[in-house]
């Protein structure tokens, strides 16, 4: 029986510690890819916060890689004191550049503690995705009658070029070699 026990430990023991370096090789994950069939993944970009001067913007992104030119499903949501019921308009700034949000689609309001939760959704291209994750772009606000500029914290950098290296960079090259 003892003759049993050790190689049967020590299969265990090499499963478990080869499947725990496996999780510690690869980097922190700030997204989320979906193997949808053999040629399309569908990536999530895991919520990214803005801040501004009094509210907060958290921000996500989805897509799939099928074309260089598929929509990127953007929702947002900002967190206010201020009863906010609509926003009138949104950008990304881009130096002097700017990538509107054209038809925002009001998902839900909600009131978590003291601040109200307005959830919107839009549709960017991947082209626009690759430059706000590039160049880390700021995001203008009009609402309530003002203009909120929300920039993204130093860990929401960290997250932005991550994306732009792990998952646009890289699906960028594929579909240039595939052409």
């Amino acid at each position: 029986m003892k003759k049993f026990l050790f190689p049967i430990f020590i299969i265990v023991f090499s499963i478990i510690f080869s499947c725990k370096s496996m999780r510690y090789s690869t980097p922190k994950s700030y997204f989320v890819v979906y193997y949808i069939n053999d040629s399309v993944n569908q990536y999530f970009i895991k919520p990214i916060l803005y801040k501004s001067k009094k509210d907060n913007l958290i921000i996500d992104f989805t897509f799939r890689d099928s074309t260089l030119n598929c929509d990127v499903t953007t929702n947002y949501s900002i967190l206010t004191r201020n009863r906010t019921l609509k926003i009138d308009s949104a950008y990304f700034l881009l130096n002097s550049d700017k990538i509107r949000l054209k038809s925002p689609k009001k998902m839900f309001i909600d009131k978590k503690s003291k601040n109200y939760v307005i959830r919107y959704s839009n549709i960017i291209n991947f082209e626009d995705l690759d430059q706000i994750t590039l160049k880390q772009a700021s995001i203008i606000a009009y609402y309530n009658d003002k203009q909120h500029i929300f920039k993204p914290t130093k860990n929401s950098k960290k997250i932005l070029t991550s994306a732009q290296e792990d998952i646009i960079d890289i699906i960028k090259i594929n579909k240039q070699n595939e052409d």
